[in-house]
């Protein structure tokens, strides 16, 4: 937080703490979400845009998100992004966000993630290994191009488009490739 003094920064939340949260015990949960409010409340205050992971459109259901969020600050910080570790395709995710906001019942801002959806999410295939829809897509590619300029997202209520996890970094010991 103290170096982010008379600087403008966007901070994309921890990605996957909010979609993965219910796979760990319910003490770490309760950690988990205080650390996300300190992280909303403390960057927040230092000037930050802070903008929580909600995961993706094809992972956990829009009212269990919502409910994820609140309990995470986002009325504080006011705004989400989604698509970090995943392929889905924007349009996708934009629908995701509106089914999110009618949930919480307020608008929220919203940042997509298109590095690595410009291929679009690998269908399941029922010959292959589960992971291989979503872990280290051999068939990723970027999508998007990253902006912030007001006016150039086509999607309406998105505030920008970032590429924030690469397609070459790893989401898992999966065909060969280190941890994530």
């Amino acid at each position: 937080a103290d170096g982010l003094a008379g600087r403008t920064a966007v901070v994309y939340g921890e990605p996957d703490a909010l979609s993965m949260v219910k796979g760990i015990p319910a003490a770490d949960q309760a950690a988990r979400y205080r650390c996300l409010n300190a992280m909303v409340d403390i960057l927040g205050a230092a000037g930050a845009l802070v903008r929580l992971d909600a995961g993706d459109s094809n992972w956990i259901p829009p009212d269990e998100m919502a409910e994820r969020l609140v309990m995470a600050g986002v009325e504080r910080c006011g705004g989400i992004v989604t698509n970090v570790t995943h392929h889905e395709k924007l349009k996708n995710e934009q629908a995701y966000v509106k089914a999110i906001e009618r949930e919480l019942g307020f608008k929220i801002v919203h940042w997509f993630d298109g590095s690595r959806n410009g291929q679009g999410p690998r269908p399941k295939h029922p010959l292959l290994d589960d992971r291989s829809y979503w872990c280290n897509v051999i068939t990723a590619g970027n999508g998007d191009r990253p902006t912030l300029v007001p006016g150039k997202v086509k999607y309406p209520g998105c505030e920008g488009i970032a590429w924030i996890k690469g397609v070459c970094v790893s989401d898992g010991r999966f065909r060969g490739a280190p941890e994530a």
